[in-house]
């Protein structure tokens, strides 16, 4: 099951990746597409994250003894940090005109 999740996880990772690549190829010229895109992205980082942190973590610190203020628990944080920086780019980005020119 171990080897399932980690593949799962490593699949995900480059899914986004090939997502978020594919946003910033089309950020200028198709930003229809590059909305849905960045939406996409959001939406499966969003979720990779509470796997890790719901399933992965746990998982973790249940066989190594690691708790706070341990490894999982810095990562938790730097998720959070990313959520809201997310949410900050996925505002300007729907909600503004000129979201090229910021975004380089």
């Amino acid at each position: 099951m171990e080897t399932r999740i980690k593949q799962f996880m490593v699949e995900d990772h480059k899914r986004l990746d090939g997502l978020l690549k594919e946003f910033q190829r089309l950020k200028q010229s198709d930003r229809s597409s590059a909305k849905k895109l960045f939406h996409e992205f959001k939406t499966g980082f969003v979720k990779h994250m509470a796997w890790e942190e719901e399933i992965l973590f746990p998982m973790i610190e249940s066989r190594t003894s690691l708790h706070m203020p341990g490894p999982a628990s810095i990562t938790r944080s730097e998720h959070r940090e990313i959520r809201k920086l997310l949410d900050e780019v996925y505002d300007e980005i729907m909600n503004k005109e000129n979201w090229t020119e910021e975004l380089e």
